[in-house]
C-alpha cells in the first residue's frame, strides 16, 4: 500500500495515496519508539503495537529520507530508537530478569546475563524472537522466553528517570484518534514521505 506519511507534535498520519483514505492515525505522545533497517522502519505506539514503514524503492535518497522520518520522531514525539539485545541463560537455564504481559520489565537480576547485555528495570519488551509482543498472549511470551534456544529481544529504554515509557490512558487515545481523524494537520507542521507500508494494530511475569 503507497502512502504519504505526515508526522507533527500533535499526531503521525498514513494516507493512502490514490484514494487519500486515512490509513493509520496516533497521537505523536503515544510513540514508544522505532528501530530501522535498510530501507524501513517498525514504528511502536500506544500498548507497543507496531506499524512497519517501507521508503518506497526507486524514489530517491531512500536512506536520507528514512533519516528525516527519524529526525522528525525524535522532535515530534517522546518515543526512543529501540534497542536489539540477544540474551543468554545462566547455568540454571534462566535470562535472569521478571516481565509483565504487556512486556514492562519490573526487575533484572543485578550484574546477571540480561543486565550486562543491557536489559534494564523499565524498559518494555516490544518484540521476542522478531514477534511482537502485543500479538502475543501471555502463555505465547513464557514459552518464546523460556524455549528458545537463543532469545533476541528488542527493546524500548525507559525515560531517564527510569520511568517506563507507556501510553496508559486508552479512553483518551480513542478520543484522540477521533479528534485526529476530524482535525486539519498544517502542512506547516508535517513532514511528508512517500510509503509503502503494512500496518499491524493489535491489542496487545515471572522471572525467565
Amino acid at each position: 500500500m503507497h502512502c504519504v506519511l505526515a508526522i507533527s507534535t500533535d499526531s503521525v498520519v498514513l494516507v493512502e495515496e490514490q484514494s487519500r483514505d486515512l490509513v493509520f492515525v496516533a497521537p505523536a505522545k503515544s510513540v514508544l519508539g522505532w528501530a530501522t533497517s535498510t530501507n524501513s522502519l517498525r514504528l511502536y505506539h500506544h500498548q507497543g503495537e507496531v506499524t512497519r514503514i517501507h521508503m518506497r524503492e526507486g524514489g530517491g535518497g531512500d536512506r536520507d529520507e528514512l533519516m528525516e522520518v527519524v529526525v522528525r520522531l525524535r522532535a515530534a514525539t517522546p518515543g526512543s530508537p529501540a534497542q536489539e539485545l540477544t540474551l543468554k541463560r545462566n547455568g540454571l537455564g534462566q535470562l535472569g530478569f521478571h516481565v509483565q504481559p504487556d512486556g514492562l520489565v519490573t526487575e533484572v537480576e543485578h550484574m546477571g546475563l540480561a543486565y550486562q547485555e543491557g536489559l534494564k528495570q523499565g524498559c518494555r519488551l516490544v518484540e521476542i524472537c522478531k514477534v511482537a509482543v502485543s500479538t502475543l498472549s501471555h502463555d505465547q511470551m513464557v514459552d518464546l522466553l523460556k524455549t528458545s534456544s537463543l532469545v533476541t529481544v528488542t527493546v524500548i529504554p525507559a525515560l531517564s528517570d527510569g520511568t517506563p515509557r507507556r501510553y496508559a490512558d486508552l479512553k483518551m487515545a480513542n478520543l484522540e484518534y477521533h479528534q485526529v481523524q476530524n482535525c486539519a494537520i498544517s502542512l506547516q507542521d508535517v513532514m511528508l514521505v512517500e510509503v509503502s507500508t503494512v500496518c499491524t494494530p493489535t491489542p496487545n511475569t515471572e522471572e525467565h
